[in-house]
């Protein structure tokens, strides 16, 4: 599962909404979008995931594991041999990254979520 669909089905379990239109209607896309998200056939941006992650309930920590998570998942194995410099510096860059985001979401500087969220 994907971390969209799993922030699609986290939301409609934390607002009480049980459709896809009522998640699409509550973060202002339409209910196709929520369908293509679902068949994979199309990404939500960093600002859809944002409005997604808001209304999970989730804290820009809890979504950044997750999409850490998904991301450390993606990479081929071969390549998941990384040297412990490597891990610990990824590590680094993403606890920075959270306090960042933690920051500029708490004062509504979506802007800056976007960068950081786009930022590899």
């Amino acid at each position: 599962m994907t971390t969209t669909i799993e922030l699609i089905e986290l939301a409609k379990k934390t607002t009480g909404i049980s459709s896809d239109y009522g998640i699409a209607k509550l973060i202002g896309v339409t209910s196709q979008k929520i369908s293509n998200w679902k068949a994979e056939k199309s990404e939500a941006n960093a600002v859809n995931t944002l409005k997604l992650i808001k209304a999970a309930g989730l804290s820009i920590d809890d979504a950044l594991k997750i999409m850490t998570k998904e991301a450390e998942n993606a990479r081929p194995a071969s390549s998941r041999s990384a040297d412990s410099l490597y891990i610990m510096l990824n590590s680094l860059i993403i606890k920075i990254k959270a306090k960042l985001l933690n920051i500029a979401f708490k004062h509504n500087s979506h802007a800056i979520c976007i960068y950081l969220l786009k930022a590899n």
